[in-house]
């Protein structure tokens, strides 16, 4: 088996549309030996009868050649239909069936492995918070190119539609939340039920790509075709069934009027595994300065004389770090309706002071810092416990769609994030650890943490969105919907 599998990928390397100088290589010869394999082993087909379906093959080489096509990604029934009527009238019946039932064999192999496969295809940037103009491409502006795109503030349900109908033959998605250090992947969470509302077409892969490199040139990189190619050939990925918790504790209120409303207090207990050399990555500020808080507060909280007046929630995640899992499994399966969720504060790095920006010392921010009223809300109780509360204008909007309270602002739940700083020297780093923490500052921002909540849990109105503010649109829209007047 192994020599004709050896014979017939020769044959292929030296076909000519593989010596053809100036023209990209189809990848016939990277996917002939698992193929070959495939027809022997698990379909059962002779030598001679492996052998014809070579021959087939290379004739449909010859015609994607002279088509200008140079990826298997390319292929289509609407191109393989053209390549067998227009060589039809050149074979016998018996050859068209063998041409035929050759494609149709191939194609489902490659489906059936799921193999990524990419030969120098331009790479398209698209802006994916600006539907106007995905709305205008069309496929013959974009067919057969690899799109590059960040999820958009509204999610990647409606984006992916938009983008898998342009027919690309790669989605590459990016997203500085999943970056760490090393550039590498310690694998992906896929919930079940958004990979099913997700599933792309078979033509169109999505790869996820967590290294730094390529998010600084997509962020540096104008939309449109960014005059790079991309080459690339993926495995299929391996799946294994893993479970996960979200830990929940429910503080009841005390006032009849408002304790079936809750406020939700929030933060992420996963970071990033281990390195290559199998470092573990402690993520001190990011986010065990997080989970400690909501554990700390929700037993300080809840040793008081007095209840707050509405239902407080202390929640952990996991998952944020591989896209918000274990947040958006949560909100489309919550233990307390979203309807009664008043609000969501949502905790990330508030143990480091060392910003990149200058040192943070007393003082703490929100992502979305104008998005709603509750920034007043801990502007109160930052003058009451000595912490200044500042809008950073660099990260502030950018940031809010990369944390837990994101999958609660798209239910239309006013949500922001409290950290004392964005970037810090060891941030996704193996260095990120416990000796780092100022947890005199630490403790300080608790209180004020501590203040705020019990300020929105006692407070007669409920935390409303900043609708001046054009960012908020669409989780106004979604806060109006599940509260019709």
């Amino acid at each position: 088996m192994c020599s004709i599998i050896r014979q017939m990928l020769r044959l292929i390397l030296e076909s000519r549309v593989t010596r053809e100088r100036g023209r990209p290589p189809l990848q016939f010869q990277s996917e002939a030996p698992g193929f070959f394999k495939y027809l022997l082993e698990e379909r059962g087909m002779k030598k001679l009868t492996v052998a014809r379906y070579l021959r087939e093959l290379n004739r449909l080489a010859d015609y994607l050649k002279r088509v200008e096509v140079s990826s298997l990604s390319e292929l289509s029934p609407q191109l393989l239909s053209s390549f067998v009527v227009e060589t039809a009238p050149k074979f016998a019946p018996n050859t068209r069936r063998d041409l035929c039932g050759v494609i149709r064999t191939f194609l489902r192999y490659l489906r059936r492995e799921r193999i990524i496969a990419v030969s120098r295809a331009k790479l398209f940037k698209v802006n994916s918070d600006d539907p106007a103009t995905i709305a205008s491409l069309m496929p013959d502006q974009v067919g057969g190119q690899v799109i590059i795109a960040e999820r958009s503030r509204s999610g990647w349900g409606d984006v992916l539609e938009k983008l898998y109908a342009l027919k690309p033959s790669l989605i590459i998605r990016v997203s500085p939340q999943m970056v760490r250090s090393d550039g590498v992947a310690t694998g992906r969470l896929i919930d079940p039920a958004r990979r099913e509302a997700e599933k792309p077409p078979a033509n169109a892969p999505v790869l996820a790509v967590v290294n730094q490199n390529v998010l600084d040139f997509f962020d540096e990189t104008k939309p449109g075709l960014t005059g790079a190619t991309v080459s690339l050939r993926a495995p299929a990925a391996v799946e294994k069934p893993v479970k996960l918790r979200n830990v929940i504790g429910l503080l009841r209120g005390s006032d009849p009027a408002l304790r079936g409303t809750y406020v939700i207090l929030t933060a992420h207990y996963d970071h990033l595994g281990v390195d290559r050399s199998g470092r573990i990555y402690d993520g001190a500020n990011d986010n065990g300065s997080g989970t400690v808080t909501v554990i700390e507060l929700a037993s300080a909280i809840a040793s008081r004389a007095t209840r707050p007046r509405r239902g407080v929630v202390f929640m952990t995640f996991f998952g944020e770090e591989k896209g918000a899992i274990g947040s958006e499994y949560y909100v489309r399966r919550p233990v307390l309706p979203i309807e009664k969720t008043v609000a969501d504060v949502n905790l990330e790095q508030l143990g480091r002071t060392d910003s990149l920006e200058g040192p943070q010392v007393a003082s703490a921010t929100l992502t979305g810092f104008d998005f709603t009223d509750m920034t007043a809300t801990f502007i109160a109780a930052g003058k009451l416990t000595g912490i200044r509360m500042y809008k950073n204008e660099r990260f502030s909007d950018r940031y809010f769609d990369y944390s837990d309270n994101r999958p609660f602002a798209e239910q239309g739940v006013p949500a922001q994030t409290l950290g004392v700083l964005f970037q810090y020297p060891d941030y996704h780093d193996v260095g990120d650890k416990a000796n780092k923490i100022d947890y005199d500052n630490m403790a300080k921002v608790d209180r004020l943490v501590a203040l705020g909540l019990l300020m929105i849990a006692d407070a007669p109105g409920a935390p409303r969105w900043n609708e001046a503010s054009p960012r908020t649109a669409p989780y106004v829209q979604a806060w109006k919907l599940r509260h019709p007047q």
